[in-house]
């Protein structure tokens, strides 16, 4: 019933097999060779990000400044315009004051002008009757 095995043919069996393992072995070796050195490059990969996440972080934090600057600038200009324009504006309003006085004086001299030549006119009226 039981048929002998030819025992040469096991061993050769196992030596395939025990090759087999060492190529095994070898690639597992070599996957966790590669795998360490990728690990490797990732975490350099993953602190190359960080630095460029921190570069476009100072970035942003430098171009905001410079937006604020701008702005307080412009603000800071406009105040200095319009204290100009309000003192312009307040010349103006003295010069337009004292050029109405002088009109006035003007109108003045007119209507005494006018009442000398109606006083004229009515001499020369009743010197014609």
């Amino acid at each position: 019933m039981a048929e002998d095995v030819d025992i040469r043919f096991l061993g050769e069996q196992i030596k395939r097999v025990q090759s087999d393992v060492r190529v095994l072995q070898t690639d597992i070796a070599q996957s966790r060779a590669d795998q360490s050195r990728l690990n490797g490059e990732v975490a350099g990969v993953k602190a190359d990000i960080i630095r460029v996440e921190n570069r476009l972080d100072a970035f942003a934090e430098s171009v905001t400044d410079r937006f604020d600057q701008a702005t307080e600038l412009a603000k800071s200009n406009f105040r200095i315009l319009n204290q100009k324009i309000d003192k312009v504006a307040g010349d103006l309003d003295q010069k337009i004051d004292k050029l109405d006085q002088k009109i006035d004086r003007v109108d003045q001299r007119i209507d005494r002008v006018e009442a000398k030549i109606d006083q004229v006119m009515v001499r020369i009226d009743a010197l014609n009757r």
